[in-house]
C-alpha cells in the first residue's frame, strides 16, 4: 500500500463522520479516524524497516558468499594497503653477516702487502715489524693471551721507558698506547681510534710512564683506506704496544745531555694471543 492509500482511507473516514448530525459524535469518530490512520501509518512504518533491514541482511550473506566463493581455488586478489593508523610495519631484511672466508682472503691480501716494492711503513696496516736494530726507548706491555672472540676490544696496560739508566723528555699521548696485532710479522690490526691529546712525557727505567694499552681483534685497512669491517679469523696473532715520540731530550746517567728532534716509535715485545669463535 502506498501513502496515496493512506490518504485516501483518512478522507473516506473524515467524510463519513462529518456526515454525522450529533456534533459529539462526530467529533470523538473524527478522533478515531486520526488514531487509526495513525496506527495504520506504524504499522506501514515498522513494515518497511523490516523490509530493509531483510534487504541489508540479504545483501550482506550474497557478498560473504561471493567472497568465499572467490576464494575457493581462485586468485585472492591485491592485498589492500595498510592505512595510516596501521600499526604494523614491514620487517627489514637482515644484512648478511660477514663469512669466515671473506676474512680470511682480506687477511691474506694485507700480509701480502708487505712483500710489494712499495709496501707502507711501521706501523701501517699490511707492514712488517722491524728488527731490534737502533731500539731504544720500549714499551713494556702487559695483556691477557686470550682467547678473544672476533672484533673484540683488547685491553691491557704499558708502560713506556728506556733499555738504559737515561731520562727521556718527548712529547707522547697522555690517553692510551696502540695495540697491533700481527700475523707472520705483519700488522693485520690495529686499534680503531687515534691519540687525541699530547703532552711533554718524562721516563726512565725506574720511573716509566704508564699507559692503558687498547686493541681491537679486526682487519685493518690497506693503504690508508677504511677497514673493511671484519673480524680476525680464528688463529694466533702477536700482539705489540706502540706509541708515537717526538723526541726532545735524553739525559744520560753521567749528567751529559742529547737533544733530539726526530720521531720514534717505541714498541714492546711481541704477546701471543688467540682468536677464537664462540
Amino acid at each position: 500500500m502506498t501513502t496515496q492509500h493512506g490518504l485516501d482511507l483518512h478522507r473516506s473516514l473524515a467524510d463519513l463522520a462529518g456526515a454525522v448530525d450529533d456534533g459529539d459524535l462526530a467529533a470523538r469518530m473524527t478522533a478515531q479516524v486520526g488514531r487509526m490512520v495513525g496506527r495504520v501509518r506504524r504499522r506501514r512504518a515498522a513494515r518497511a524497516t523490516a523490509v530493509g533491514a531483510a534487504s541489508i541482511g540479504t545483501v550482506a550473506a550474497v557478498t560473504v558468499g561471493a567472497m568465499a566463493l572467490g576464494g575457493r581455488g581462485g586468485d585472492p586478489g591485491p592485498v589492500p594497503p595498510a592505512t595510516e593508523g596501521s600499526s604494523v610495519e614491514p620487517t627489514p631484511t637482515p644484512e648478511p653477516a660477514p663469512t669466515q672466508e671473506a676474512a680470511v682472503q682480506a687477511l691474506a691480501e694485507i700480509v701480502a702487502a708487505a712483500q710489494r716494492p712499495d709496501a707502507p711503513p711501521f706501523p701501517e696496516c699490511g707492514s712488517a715489524v722491524p728488527g731490534e736494530e737502533g731500539r731504544f726507548v720500549v714499551v713494556d706491555l702487559s695483556l691477557d693471551p686470550g682467547p678473544y672472540e672476533p672484533g673484540a676490544l683488547l685491553e691491557g696496560t704499558a708502560r713506556i721507558l728506556p733499555l738504559d739508566d737515561s731520562t727521556v723528555l718527548a712529547n707522547g699521548p697522555v690517553t692510551a698506547a696502540y695495540v697491533l696485532l700481527t700475523r707472520d710479522g705483519v700488522v693485520v690490526g690495529r686499534a680503531g681510534y687515534d691519540p687525541e691529546h699530547t703532552d711533554l712525557l718524562e721516563f726512565s727505567a725506574d720511573d716509566p710512564y704508564p699507559l692503558p694499552a687498547l686493541g681491537n681483534a679486526v682487519l685493518c685497512g690497506l693503504d690508508g683506506a677504511p677497514a673493511p669491517d671484519l673480524p680476525l679469523p680464528d688463529g694466533a696473532y702477536d700482539a705489540y704496544a706502540v706509541v708515537e715520540l717526538a723526541m726532545k731530550e735524553v739525559q744520560h746517567g753521567d749528567g751529559t745531555a742529547t737533544s733530539r728532534s726526530d720521531t720514534v716509535w717505541a714498541r714492546s715485545d711481541p704477546r701471543a694471543v688467540e682468536i677464537v669463535a664462540p
